[in-house]
């Protein structure tokens, strides 16, 4: 049986099966026709290019308010300008963890669950440790919702506001409480003037009703029995709300989002099948970001050591690994959007960088993009491989240096994925070498294969299909 769809898709009627288990730094596009079925594009993902190099210490946090960007390392607040300069407005009492942050178009007030702090860059005021009564919120996530800063005290239902457009006024007596389950309020996030509410199991959400003694009031009807697992997990993203849940009754960790004041779930049942392989959950952390058309939300697991991405457009993950062999997290960490630039913050270091499509590359650090592929018999019997045919965009080789002879390299597993065996390596063409033929023959046979394609030279890598000949065995 001949042309197995390779990168997405069972055929009617065939007797061999390939699926995509993994796509790293690769993420799929789905290209629809109405006389075709659909045909699925692998894109590299965006590689990093240094903006500020601000030091040994990881990033805590990072905002950006007007013509500045902040970043938070160690103990020390930085106000950061477009040529990557950082400057230091304000000292924290804290030197590890994460720290939160938001804005009222004036001011920027940061928790990091042991004290606030307020900077005013119009005139260059850092407002540091509030003191009583804020010290005893312990707060470590801040939003700006309708007015109001707004915090949460952990290990309690409450949270608390500030006084109208000024967040170095707190009063003790401005203050709610999650009352829809009595679990304690995990984190909060503002949405369209309306403030969320996530518990250990259960979510709410609260509007500005205007009332003299506390603005905020519960919306009637919009309580989501889903908790969230990581209070860092949560983040915007396509106009929407993306976290890790905890699903009513407990049990595993599924990523959901929001559908009106309701749920959909994102993740899939191997993607929590590897997330239940984590030693620890609660510690994981998102960003959302858009670009061309694509709506991206970014879930590392740093016990897990592992990153994964939902796209919003197609509805699809992959994985993100700056691991030069693929087996390890993302290094960005914390996000912002500034001067036209998605920027990421270094788990590791100080180190803001550029997320910039069309690099592939991380700061000169190799990026490896990698796909996997199941291939079995849909009756259990072994499977002839005969040719493997991938169709690349070639002859995209660098003028000089790494990449003036690109390669891609196939590699299978006999053993469903646990090992692998040497790698055979074709050339992708040099500089305008457009007809290459990316093709492998005569690949032995199996019972329960997985292949794995890669590229590792920093040059475009879109695989536009992959058809696979093979056919059961009889017997």
């Amino acid at each position: 049986m001949a042309g197995i769809p390779f990168l997405g898709g069972i055929g009617p009627g065939r007797s061999v099966a390939a699926a995509p288990q993994r796509r790293i730094n690769l993420y799929p596009e789905i290209i629809q026709s109405a006389d075709l079925p659909p045909k699925v594009i692998l894109h590299g993902t965006p590689g990093l290019t240094l903006f500020c190099n601000n030091g040994a210490n990881p990033t805590r946090g990072q905002h950006t308010l007007g013509d500045y960007t902040y970043q938070v390392t160690a103990g020390t607040f930085y106000q950061i300008n477009n040529a990557g300069t950082a400057t230091a407005k304000g000292t924290l009492n804290t030197t590890s963890g994460y720290v939160s942050m938001a804005d009222n178009g004036t001011q920027i007030m940061l928790v990091d669950g042991t004290d606030g702090y307020v900077y005013t860059p119009g005139t260059d005021t850092w407002s540091g440790a509030l003191g009583s009564p804020f010290s005893t919120y312990n707060s470590d996530t801040v939003i700006f919702a309708d007015g109001y800063f707004a915090v949460n005290n952990p290990g309690s239902g409450r949270w608390y506001i500030s006084a109208l457009y000024d967040g170095t006024s707190w009063d003790v007596l401005d203050v709610a409480t999650a009352e829809s389950l009595p679990d304690n309020l995990a984190t909060l996030i503002a949405d369209n003037g309306q403030v969320w509410l996530l518990g250990d199991g259960s979510t709410e959400v609260w509007f500005n009703s205007g009332d003299a003694d506390f603005p905020f009031r519960r919306i009637a009807g919009a309580n989501i029995e889903w908790g969230i697992k990581a209070k860092r997990s949560i983040a915007k993203v396509d106009n929407r709300i993306a976290w890790l849940a905890n699903p009513p009754g407990g049990g595993g960790a599924q990523v959901v989002i929001n559908a009106g004041y309701n749920v959909d779930r994102i993740s899939d049942h191997a993607l929590e099948s590897r997330i239940a392989q984590f030693s620890t959950v609660g510690d994981a952390v998102a960003y959302g970001y858009a670009e061309e058309g694509h709506y991206f939300y970014v879930l590392t697991f740093p016990t897990g050591n592992a990153t994964f991405v939902w796209d919003a457009a197609t509805k699809e993950w992959h994985e993100r690994s700056s691991s030069p062999l693929a087996q390890g997290r993302h290094r960005g960490q914390t996000y912002t959007y500034f001067n036209g630039y998605h920027l990421v913050g270094d788990y590791a270091s100080g180190k803001i960088y550029r997320l910039v499509n069309g690099v592939y590359d991380e700061n000169g650090e190799t990026l490896r993009a990698e796909v996997r592929v199941k291939v079995n018999g849909m009756r259990g019997r072994k499977v002839a491989h005969k040719r493997l045919s991938v169709d690349l965009d070639t002859g995209v080789g660098l003028v000089s240096g790494q990449g003036s002879d690109p390669q891609v390299m196939l590699s299978w597993s006999d053993d469903g994925g646990r090992t692998f065996g040497n790698e055979h390596w074709k050339k992708l063409g040099a500089i305008g070498e457009f007809g290459r033929r990316v093709r492998w023959s005569r690949l032995g046979s199996s019972r329960d294969r997985v292949y794995k394609i890669a590229i590792t030279d920093p040059v475009q890598r879109t695989f536009k299909g992959a058809e696979l000949d093979a056919e059961e065995l009889a017997g």
